[in-house]
C-alpha cells in the first residue's frame, strides 16, 4: 500500500491532469495521464494520433481525456457527437474535462 504522501501526490497529479490543458502539463504529469488514458480509452494513442489528432500527441491526449469523461457521462465518445469544434477548443486552451462536461450538459438538455 502506498504511503499517505504518495497517495496525496497521486491525487494531486490526477487533479492537475484533469484541470490542465495537455500542452501545458509538465512531462511527469503528462506521462501519467497518457498511461491512464491507455488503460481507459480504447484506441489511445495510435488511433487518436492517426485518425483524430493529425499526429499531434497533446491534441490526441486532450481528445482521449474528453472521451474518457464522455464515456462515463453519456456512454459515447467525441466522434459520435460530430463537429463540436474540437480543434478550435483545443487551440483556445479549453480544459478537456470542462469541455466534456459542457457537451454532456448540452446533450442532456437539448430539445429537438
Amino acid at each position: 500500500m502506498e504511503s499517505l504522501p504518495g497517495v496525496v501526490e497521486l491525487v494531486a497529479e490526477r487533479t492537475v491532469a484533469a484541470l490542465v490543458h495537455p500542452a501545458l502539463m509538465d512531462e511527469h504529469v503528462r506521462v501519467r495521464a497518457e498511461r491512464r488514458m491507455r488503460r481507459r480509452v480504447p484506441g489511445y494513442p495510435n488511433q487518436y494520433l492517426q485518425q483524430f489528432a493529425g499526429g499531434d500527441p497533446a491534441f490526441a491526449l486532450w481528445l482521449a481525456i474528453i472521451d474518457d469523461r464522455l464515456t462515463r457521462n453519456l456512454a459515447t465518445t467525441h466522434h459520435a457527437l460530430g463537429g463540436a469544434g474540437w480543434r478550435e477548443a483545443y487551440d483556445h486552451g479549453t480544459n478537456p474535462q470542462t469541455y466534456a462536461d459542457d457537451l454532456t450538459l448540452a446533450a442532456l438538455t437539448h430539445n429537438d
